[in-house]
């Protein structure tokens, strides 16, 4: 009898066997995935393979979007992945003023690859001269130290291109074309009286209940984009119990070992940000870090320059910030998100529960996109451009930088009522320190491979809440209250009540569907 020839799996059916897998709200057995599989690519697959492809050592494949289809796992590469760490890790490196030597290179190539899950089944190649040498040439374009003072250097196509001014290049374009990125780190189960919590995953300390944003919009306020943010589980407990996914709330999650920006998540946001531009031409201003200039490399490196968008890279840390959001954009969604948090925490301690052990990422979340999406004003933002001088040739007069001073009362007289010292410097738990983007340690190698740290389950140590599964009818009755009260209300709004109307003939619409 001849021997069953093995059918060899592909990195894009992997990639769809765990989009089905982690976008489920009920969790799949391995037999119900083996069964799935078989029926959608006619290939089987063993338990052990389904446990292997939906471990952490596969999560690689989770950010990227264009897949070959017939790209297999021993199809000869290039190591791309293992290129990006390593520039990066490089690039960090000679921030610090340490020494990269040749030899160094290969040495941290040889520990890169043993971290990464994409090669983990693979042999450690041999990285010899003439591979380091092609290593260099590929990256040789464009070095740069993030830490030294620089002028604003301008990316357009495949061009590098230095700016003395940055108005020499933002007054080519109308201010509703020039964007502006922020990353912003929250602590979002931080109390007032700031007490951090930490936890170790092998051997490296990391903070809980932290996530990072990156928040994106036009000078004059009138485009913002939907929200990432980046925390450590792919698909949080709290998200998976509600069958809630993280695009109909209008904000794109994704997850790493720290939490944090990395390379191949910004090349991924600037790839996502570029398509969302089409047929314009816009400028977007970013903060000088590695992982920004490496990504910026890599995507030149790879012939995937962007089509519709120029990138001004700032200048780093100066006396005087550039980027607009630091002039009052992000205190601003930062006092509105610690409101609701307050008035959450005041809630459940009426009902006698810990609000610190009630709360989860997702009512995070849902805080921090209503306050980015509805609270952060267009004009506010126009005001915080202006404030950076990035716009100073269109504007004569700058407009006052306003701070939500009635939300910032709010909190501090809710803190008050159980904290009175932590009210008398309400600021620093609004906007501390500690959020802002955590610094490199002497230990670049371990930093740049923790975003391989495995995957969680949860977010923080929240507890289970229980999540009511929506139906129609309950949603209907729920829509007639709310009519009902509206129409009670003095001041009632008709307008509102309309939508209302409407919504409820969208869903006996639904229902009539369903019944067919």
């Amino acid at each position: 009898m001849a021997p069953v020839r093995r059918r060899a799996i592909t990195e894009k059916e992997k990639k769809e066997l765990r989009n089905y897998f982690f976008n489920s709200s009920d969790k799949p057995t391995q037999s119900d995935l083996i069964s799935w599989f078989r029926h959608r690519f006619d290939k089987d697959l063993s338990q052990p393979s389904v446990s292997q492809i939906l471990s952490s050592r596969y999560s690689y494949l989770d950010s990227l979007n264009d897949i070959d289809g017939d790209v297999k796992r021993n199809r000869p590469a290039k190591y791309p992945i293992l290129e990006k760490l390593l520039f990066e890790w490089q690039q960090r490196a000679q921030s610090q003023n340490q020494v990269v030597t040749g030899e160094a290179i290969k040495e941290t190539a040889s520990k890169l690859w043993k971290k990464i899950p994409e090669y983990k089944d693979l042999p450690t190649p041999e990285f010899s001269n003439g591979w380091l040498e092609n290593f260099k040439r590929r990256h040789q374009q464009f070095q740069n130290n993030v830490n030294k003072e620089q002028p604003y250097l301008l990316f357009h196509g495949n061009m590098i291109e230095t700016v003395t001014r940055i108005s020499d290049i933002t007054t080519l374009a109308e201010p509703e074309n020039v964007f502006a990125l922020c990353e912003m780190g929250l602590f979002w189960k931080l109390t007032p009286s700031k007490i951090y919590a930490v936890e170790e995953a092998q051997g490296m300390k990391r903070d809980k209940a932290r996530i990072t944003t990156l928040l994106c919009a036009n000078a004059t306020g009138t485009k913002k984009l939907p929200m990432w943010a980046i925390g450590y589980s792919q698909n949080p407990k709290a998200f998976r119990a509600a069958a809630i996914k993280p695009e109909v709330l209008n904000f794109h999650w994704r997850y790493n070992g720290r939490a944090c920006l990395t390379t191949i998540l910004i090349e991924e946001w600037l790839l996502w940000f570029d398509t969302q531009m089409q047929n314009r031409k816009v400028i977007l201003l970013l903060e000088r870090s590695t992982a920004v200039v490496c990504a910026l490399q890599n995507l030149r490196n790879a012939s995937r320059d962007l089509k519709n968008t120029s990138v001004i890279i700032l200048p780093g840390q100066q006396e005087k910030s550039y980027n607009p959001f630091d002039y009052g954009i992000t205190f601003t969604l930062k006092a509105f998100y610690r409101k609701y948090w307050i008035r959450y925490m005041l809630a459940q301690i009426e009902l006698g529960r810990n609000p610190h052990k009630t709360v989860n990422v997702l009512h995070a979340m849902r805080w921090l996109t209503k306050a980015w999406e509805i609270d952060i004003l267009p004009e506010s933002i126009y005001s915080s451009f202006c404030q950076s001088s990035v716009l100073r040739d269109f504007y004569a007069v700058e407009p006052e930088l306003s701070y939500p001073a009635e939300v910032v009362g709010e909190i501090q007289n809710s803190v008050a009522r159980f904290d009175t010292r932590s009210a008398e410097n309400i600021h620093s738990f609004i906007d501390p320190v500690e959020e802002r983007p955590q610094e490199v340690g002497d230990d670049v190698l371990t930093y740049v491979a923790s975003q391989f740290l495995p995957d969680r389950d949860h977010e923080t140590d929240e507890e289970d809440e229980p999540h009511l599964q929506t139906t129609l009818n309950g949603t209907y009755e729920a829509l007639d209250y709310l009519i009902n009260f509206e129409a009670q209300r003095e001041g009632g709004d008709p307008s509102f009540i309309m939508t209302l109307l409407r919504y409820q003939n969208t869903l006996e619409d639904w229902q009539t569907r369903l019944l067919k």
